[in-house]
């Protein structure tokens, strides 16, 4: 993923199994705390935010 585009993850809880949509972040090397039960989070997928143009 390029720098500087926006991009939003699906995260998943190991803990709760709560899912969230959060932004996307190159997670390499950090935890992502669960907003509702604090314990490690998951990406499971990653998508371009940005809307999508139509070329004409």
């Amino acid at each position: 993923m390029d720098a500087g585009k926006s991009a939003i993850g699906w995260w998943t809880c190991a803990g709760c199994e709560v899912e969230a949509e959060l932004p996307g972040i190159d997670g390499l090397g950090f935890l992502v705390p669960c907003p509702e039960c604090g314990e490690e989070m998951t990406e499971q997928w990653l998508w371009d935010g940005a809307p999508a143009h139509s070329a004409a």
